[in-house]
């Protein structure tokens, strides 16, 4: 049965991405995923790319956070690794972190991936579509941004400078550096 459910689950994704990856399928009026007002991160367990299972709450930890939805067949969530893994030492220095969410692929092809492109920045597998299935979160790339308390304060597409904005307005009065 879970077979099936995760077949259904990956059909799903595959259907509503088809044309091109991003869309804004899902979304409330204000633009946040319809399902995450009742949503909890500290309830989110992935796996990271050892296979461990891993909360989101603890790889964001109290932070804020840039969450950056992704699979390695999507064009524009490739094009966008590079300035993700920009971000994350930016951020990383201000208080804040970057994290990829690779939604309905095995951890065996994350890894690769991840490799053969020298990202640094965490990773973690969503590979049978919890956190993508509790958000409503059904294209990519997307990309969340979370304040320190874990609640969604912006969502979007592709990495744009309004993402970055958001994840700027959230460390606010830090010291450091951004673009």
């Amino acid at each position: 049965m879970r077979s099936g459910f995760a077949f259904l689950a990956s059909l799903a994704i595959a259907l509503a991405v088809s044309a091109g990856c991003a869309g804004g399928a899902g979304r409330s009026a204000a633009g946040t995923p319809a399902a995450a007002s009742a949503f909890t991160f500290r309830d989110v367990v992935l796996s990271d790319l050892n296979g461990r299972p891993t909360r989101l709450a603890d790889a964001v930890g109290h932070q804020p956070a840039l969450l950056s939805f992704w699979a390695p067949w999507c064009d524009p969530c490739v094009r966008e690794q590079p300035a993700l893994e920009s971000l994350s030492r930016q951020a990383s220095a201000c208080g804040a972190t970057v994290v990829g969410v690779a939604v309905g692929e095995t951890r065996a092809t994350i890894n690769r991936f991840v490799r053969a492109r020298r990202l640094d920045f965490p990773q973690l597998a969503d590979q049978d579509f919890h956190l993508s299935d509790a958000l409503g979160q059904r294209r990519i790339p997307a990309t969340l941004v979370l304040d320190a308390d874990q609640n969604v304060i912006f969502t979007g597409e592709s990495l744009d400078a309004r993402a970055v904005a958001a994840l700027k307005k959230t460390v606010a009065g830090a010291d450091c550096s951004w673009p």
